[in-house]
């Protein structure tokens, strides 16, 4: 965020463009005197236009997983996702059954790219989407992702997210704390992604973090 000195010597806008009045108090966290103003966010447009979500027909519980722009990020947020399903084998959970996992990759990001990274075990276990994040949430019942836009688009849209903690840096996180936490959790390892999922999943408030 902006700072005082960055301020004073005016190498930062006079004004800045937030989405949100909820982001007005972070922008200004660190340079009280900045001007800042609300501007439309077009990306979002979407979100206005959302008519109630159509009955599903499934049967699962859908949990879509939206990797970020960053190629290393999104091979940690994989790996962590298909451990975390492992460990509902493992363990034998409860509702385990019904989860469905689906990956959403980033527009920058070719599914190829990443291909080349994983082994073919771990490819083998996923099932990719293509669409928008407006497809994205029509499906989904949870959305779980790291530092991302789509955290808050879902949040928008009464969709629960699961933030998973970033691998090996510092975990950050774009929903303002003003949000209700019961729209959004913390993670750091799979067994808690994966108890809160199915912790949403029965419709519970259980502390998992």
């Amino acid at each position: 965020f902006p700072t005082k000195e960055e301020y004073r010597h005016k190498v930062i806008p006079n004004v800045v463009a937030v989405q949100g009045e909820g982001y007005v108090a972070k922008v200004r966290e660190f340079c009280p005197d900045l001007d800042v103003c609300i501007a439309p966010a077009f990306r979002y447009t979407h979100l206005w236009k959302r008519n109630k979500r159509p009955q599903k027909f499934s049967g699962h519980f859908m949990v879509v997983v939206t990797l970020p722009m960053s190629k290393k990020d999104s091979l940690h947020l994989i790996r962590t996702m298909l451990q975390a399903m492992k460990h509902c084998s493992n363990t034998k959970l409860p509702l385990s059954g019904d989860v469905k996992l689906v990956f959403k990759a980033h527009p920058t990001i070719s599914i190829d790219n990443l291909h080349e990274e994983l082994d073919m075990h771990e490819f083998r276990d996923m099932e990719i989407m293509s669409g928008s994040m407006s497809d994205v949430l029509e499906i989904a019942d949870v959305v779980v992702s790291t530092a991302s836009g789509t955290c808050m688009e879902a949040v928008a849209s009464g969709i629960p997210v699961v933030i998973v903690a970033g691998g090996g840096g510092p975990t950050s996180n774009p929903i303002p704390k003003e949000i209700d936490r019961s729209l959004w959790r913390i993670c750091y390892t799979p067994e808690e992604i994966y108890r809160n999922v199915i912790d949403l999943r029965s419709g519970q408030r259980g502390d998992y973090m």
